[in-house]
């Protein structure tokens, strides 16, 4: 027979369905459908509730480093990156064959780095190294092209008369001692802006020396200037002039400044001299002496000044070095903007010459001069952004304007910059530049930034941030304390703001160092302590198995992520009729949730989702139900009903937990309206 039951009205019995659901939002205020906490969600098949896919593992790396992308001059896809070892750093490469290549030879300091690919060189920030990424040779056996993008000769040098273009040119010339030294043209090249500096105790030759110039032709022993750059020409020719041993001397041979030093030692009549090459040592004049096969040296000034035809002048060089010097500074930020390399370091703004990375001191007043501003307050990040060059301050958004180096001007765009502890938090998704400022992380258009993070809780204070972009979704991973903690811990979080959304969803606790994109994907260096130490990974944000991840080689990546847990947990609920959104003053119960979903990639050991229940935020939460897998560990898309226990409550608040992923279409709360009563 049936047993009694008690008649529900339908008048006090209802329904209360969500389809749309919100995004995170971790304040008191948060309402129906918005979740106050989540791990491993996205806004990717929004309005639903969704799990975000699985990543996939590109790489585990020895150590923490920096990571980089780039498209070579034929299109390629290529990544770059580095590992710290205990003194210095290692450049790791992945080719077209996918595989890993260290790059030898080549020895980076500790820390995070900046990469920029530029006229088919790789460009590496702040070492200010230059690469060639394609290496010559066969594997075991690579070399790699690289130089430093700054250079210094130091030595003995003399400034004379030269040429220019081949017409005579009165003191323009640099000119080193000895056939032997170094090659000018390994170093400098023409249009090279250099400092000239001398060390020594002569102080006519470092007032004619201390001076900056632009180089305009470039020889094995010369660096030739323009005209009257130098107005005194050193050393001073000295004529019948004896020179004490071990003086450093010089003397010219068809045009050919050469170097020795001497000693006192008689020559006799009839030795005759030998022309530097070959196996003699530099620095040093040698004679035959008559009759003999072996060489010895030249010593005496006399023996040179009647040496014969062809030896023209004897000089005398004072003590000291010359140092010549095209320097780069160490950017701590650096970008790309029409040609040229923009960066900065401390207070100072740079720019490079046009087309020249090597070359930050260029200031002849025409149009591919280099630019550098110093300013009065601590740069902390940059970036180009609607093709301006933006540079930030704590306080402050700055933009460039003008198209010529003499026009350049730096103008303040808007408040509210760059937190000093994060310049690697900017980042553009969607149209619009986000960044994290000591404020939150802001969103700008133009005009004023506006602060996007109070969704993520107000009471939080973000540090450390570190950002990336997919093209439509900012990736951005901080670390954040609270003020209920009284400054106790920080905590990273990894967080996605979905541009097209308006929503944030947290993804979970990874603590990224680096992100890179090339516009549709996103990767990261992730770090987690394991047993034994800190491990460092480069992850995708993509699933391999259902989207194309950005490596073409599809060898390179390790695996796709392990199955994976994601919590939903869901803001306090009041409502009783669906209309009202503030909440029913009165007492409810909760008969009954309906969950239509559909759950795959699950666990044989677990349930691939289990619904959750705290009344009047007080107490533990009860278990609503779960619901298992079959054979496949996975569910169909179809509704799920879960009975509870009827409780009275003025409010509740409901999680959802999982193994694998899973996609809810809608939860239907069935509801009891109670009365006004509220004291029991």
């Amino acid at each position: 027979m049936s047993l009694p039951g008690l008649p529900y009205p339908r008048s006090i019995l209802r329904p209360e369905v969500q389809t749309v659901f919100g995004g995170m939002n971790r304040n008191p205020s948060a309402g129906e459908g918005e979740l106050y906490d989540m791990e491993n969600l996205t806004a990717r098949d929004w309005p639903l509730l969704a799990t975000r896919p699985p990543r996939t593992l590109m790489h585990t790396m020895g150590g923490p480093g920096s990571l980089g992308t780039f498209r070579d001059d034929e299109g390629v896809q290529k990544f770059v990156w580095t590992e710290d070892g205990e003194s210095s750093a290692e450049l790791h490469l992945n080719q077209e064959d996918g595989q890993e290549q260290t790059v030898t030879g080549l020895t980076l300091a500790k820390g995070q780095k900046r990469f920029l690919f530029m006229a088919g060189r790789l460009l590496i920030f702040p070492d200010g190294i230059s690469l060639d990424p394609t290496p010559t040779g066969t594997e075991g056996a690579y070399v790699w092209d690289w130089e430093s993008l700054g250079t210094e000769w130091s030595g003995t040098a003399a400034f004379l008369d030269g040429t220019l273009g081949g017409v005579p040119a009165e003191g323009n010339v640099l000119q080193r001692y000895g056939l032997l030294g170094t090659d000018f043209r390994t170093l400098f090249k023409a249009g090279d802006a250099v400092e000239i500096r001398y060390d020594g105790a002569d102080a006519a030759w470092k007032q004619e020396a201390d001076t900056s110039a632009v180089i305009r032709e470039v020889s094995p022993t010369q660096l030739r200037f323009d005209e009257n750059t130098f107005s005194t020409k050193y050393p001073m020719t000295l004529t019948g002039v004896s020179v004490a041993a071990g003086t450093d001397c010089c003397f010219t041979r068809n045009g050919v400044i050469c170097h020795f030093n001497t000693e006192t030692q008689a020559v006799a009549s009839g030795d005759r001299l030998l022309y530097f090459g070959g196996d003699l040592e530099e620095d040093c004049l040698y004679y035959f002496a008559a009759g003999e096969t072996e060489y010895s040296h030249i010593y005496t000034v006399e023996t040179v000044a009647q040496a014969g035809s062809g030896w023209q002048e004897l000089a005398f060089v004072p003590e000291g070095t010359v140092t010549v010097t095209r320097a780069v500074p160490e950017l701590e930020g650096v970008f790309l903007h029409e040609n040229r390399v923009w960066g900065y370091a401390g207070n100072t703004v740079y720019a490079s010459k046009l087309g020249d990375p090597t070359n930050f001191n260029s200031f002849e007043g025409i149009s591919t001069d280099s630019w550098t501003l110093e300013w009065s307050g601590r740069f902390t990040g940059c970036c180009e952004y609607q093709n301006y060059p933006v540079f930030f301050t704590e306080d402050g958004v700055w933009r460039v304007f003008g198209d010529l180096p003499e026009n350049f001007t730096l103008r303040k765009a808007a408040g509210m910059g760059v937190r000093q502890d994060s310049p690697r938090s900017i980042a553009e998704a969607g149209g619009t530049l986000f960044w994290l400022s000591p404020w939150g992380v802001c969103a700008w258009r133009g005009g004023d930034p506006a602060v996007i993070s109070g969704p993520l809780g107000e009471r939080y204070t973000f540090q450390e941030g570190t950002a990336g972009s997919d093209g439509v979704r900012y990736y951005f991973s901080a670390r954040h304390r609270s003020e209920e903690d009284d400054w106790g811990i920080s905590i990273p979080n990894l967080y996605v703001y979905d541009t097209r959304k308006g929503l944030w969803h947290r993804e979970d606790g990874t603590e990224a160092a680096e992100f890179v994109t090339d516009g549709s994907d996103v990767l990261w260096v992730g770090r987690t302590y394991e047993e034994g130490g800190w491990v460092y990974r480069c992850w995708s944000s993509r699933d391999p198995s259902i989207e194309h991840v950005m490596v073409p080689y599809m060898d390179w990546p390790e695996n796709g992520e392990d199955r994976f847990t994601w919590t939903a947990e869901f803001a306090d609920s009041a409502r009783f009729y669906e209309t009202s959104d503030q909440g029913s003053q009165n007492k409810k119960g909760l008969l009954r949730l309906l969950l239509r979903c559909e759950l795959w990639d699950g666990s044989a050991a677990e349930p691939l989702l289990t619904a959750w229940v705290r009344y009047d935020s007080a107490g533990s939460w009860v278990k609503a139900g779960e619901i298992a897998g079959n054979a496949n560990h996975e569910q169909k898309k179809r509704s799920f009903r879960l009975p509870l226990i009827l409780r009275r409550c003025d409010h509740y608040r409901l999680k959802l937990t999982g193994t694998g992923r899973a996609r809810v279409y809608s939860i239907t709360a069935e509801k009891y309206a109670g009365s006004e009563k509220q004291n029991g």
